[in-house]
């Protein structure tokens, strides 16, 4: 069954259908017009059957058997926090900072959250490995103040994408 669902999956992606859940169950019956393939990526890296290669070969497109990505995929890639931005909580000293070591390594925009006045002197570091870290002093506990802690994190970064 597992294999059949990836061939749907593999045949709808050449078709240019949009996947949920219920219209992997459907596909057999759906009738939606043919994409426009001229700008499409000519290799396309799916579990695919001889019919869906042959049918693919026709549009220009090489499908590539691969039942071993992860042997291939690059885990760096898929756990990348590349322009992401991560705000932490008690990061100005201990674990908190370390978190943040971490997520600047990954690649995240870091925006440091804590009650004290300064941050651990290891902050300096952090913004020496970081593309943009800034600390913020404020109160957890305090909603207001907090709120209003956030509204500067949105308003710097232009967004937030962890907390």
């Amino acid at each position: 069954m597992l294999n059949s669902i990836r061939h749907r999956v593999c045949h709808d992606l050449l078709q240019g259908r949009v996947l949920t859940r219920s219209s992997i169950r459907s596909v057999e019956n759906a009738q939606r017009p043919r994409p426009d393939l001229s700008k499409a990526q000519n290799i396309v890296r799916c579990y695919a059957s001889p019919s869906t290669e042959a049918a693919a070969a026709t549009q220009g497109i090489t499908l590539k058997r691969s039942t071993d990505t992860y042997l291939t995929t690059n885990v760096k890639d898929l756990l990348s926090l590349d322009n992401r931005v991560v705000v932490i909580t008690g990061g100005g000293r201990g674990i908190g900072l370390a978190l943040a070591f971490a997520v600047a390594e990954a690649g995240a925009k870091v925006a440091i959250i804590d009650a004290a006045d300064q941050p651990h002197e290891h902050y300096y570091r952090l913004e020496s490995i970081c593309s943009m870290v800034k600390y913020y002093q404020s109160d957890v506990t305090a909603y207001e103040k907090l709120q209003t802690t956030f509204a500067s994190i949105a308003s710097d970064f232009g967004r937030m994408d962890g907390l």
